[in-house]
């Protein structure tokens, strides 16, 4: 999708009265090759709909075009995305580097390769949310505008406010698993909401998981404080403070919040290439490498599926490598074809 004040900067570009910072602008954006497509399809569709859609008002006009150009230009799912709060979807490339605009055609934040990071300043009247998706394979970090950092695992999304609210608690949304590394603030409180869960930091770090074949949210405490609550009303009463060192497990089912002390660096070390399982299911295992390694794995070894399994290993390893391990333990065998395993 076309970033609105890019699209102005196009048709100015077109009609020959665009500005020297509006022709600065569509430089910039044409630098990324998906974008170049973009405007060859829309510099060809506009001229065609000018030319034999002349009786047309506006508006009509620009639909139509917008919709031609969604048409032929789906959203790949392997790609990194960022949907905008009206709705627009633009791919984020890892190699890449581009302006964040807003719909009023502000720059609200940059993007460098896999980092993405929002401008600090301004007093908005009313939250702005963007929503970064995480595919599977990949990650990617996103700055915020109070310059709080999160990492975001592979196949994880999180909904966030282009700027905060002076005065009002920094909410975000998340879904899969993110480490956070949260600017202290105490008259504005973060809270994380992940499922029925709510995270409140005042200035921490922490590693919080919340995948769809999790039963539990897991939230691994490193440094500061922070508070496991339910529900839209926060009181002392009614919050599980952890300490560092800690793990707090969240079950869906009862609502229980439990603690225990931890080796963090198992929680945390996906985000330096490796992975840890602990006396976990290889059902869930097999879910967590289709994420890492943007793998289909059908698993028709149903008695498999149900054995707990503890393991590590770094990220470059192959996958034929990894279940050899698995298979000192069980012995199966499978086959690959492309990017697909079948379990047998």
């Amino acid at each position: 999708m076309i970033p609105s004040n890019i699209e102005i900067g196009i048709l100015k570009y077109l009609d020959k009265t665009a500005t020297a910072k509006q022709l600065q602008e569509l430089e910039d954006w044409l630098e990324d090759p998906l974008n170049k497509e973009l405007f060859n399809d829309y510099v060809l569709l506009h001229y065609a709909i000018n030319m034999g859609l002349n009786k047309m008002d506006d508006q009509p006009r620009k639909e139509e075009l917008m919709r031609r150009i969604q048409k032929e230009k789906p959203i790949d799912p392997s790609q990194i995305t960022l949907q905008l709060d009206n709705g627009n979807i633009e791919v984020i490339r890892e190699d890449g580097k581009r302006k964040i605009i807003d719909a009023e055609g502000n720059e609200v934040g940059v993007q460098k390769g896999n980092t993405l990071n929002y401008n600090e300043g301004g007093d908005p009247e009313k939250l702005i949310h963007n929503q970064l998706n995480i595919p599977n394979g990949k990650q990617f970090e996103l700055v915020l505008s109070d310059g709080s950092s999160i990492f975001l695992n592979s196949g994880s999304s999180i909904k966030y406010p282009v700027k905060f609210l002076p005065g009002k608690s920094r909410e975000v949304f998340l879904n899969g698993e993110a480490y956070f590394e949260i600017i202290k603030d105490s008259i504005n409180p973060f809270i994380v909401n992940v499922t029925d869960l709510k995270v409140r930091v005042l200035g921490t770090e922490f590693n919080l998981s919340s995948y769809p074949e999790d039963s539990q949210v897991t939230t691994v405490l490193v440094n500061g404080s922070v508070g496991l609550y339910s529900g839209d009303v926060y009181g002392p009463a009614i919050t599980t403070f952890m300490k560092p060192g800690f793990r707090g497990v969240y079950d869906h089912s009862s609502g229980d919040i439990t603690l225990d002390e931890v080796d963090t660096s198992l929680y945390t070390s996906w985000k330096s290439g490796k992975l840890v399982f602990r006396s976990m299911q290889f059902k869930n295992i097999i879910k967590k490498l289709e994420r890492t390694y943007n793998v289909s794995i059908v698993n028709n070894n149903k008695e498999l599926g149900e054995q707990y399994f503890s393991a590590s290993f770094d990220k470059d390893e192959l996958m034929e490598q990894i279940f050899a391990s698995f298979r000192t333990s069980y012995r199966f065998t499978y086959t690959i074809e492309n990017q697909k395993i079948t379990i047998n």
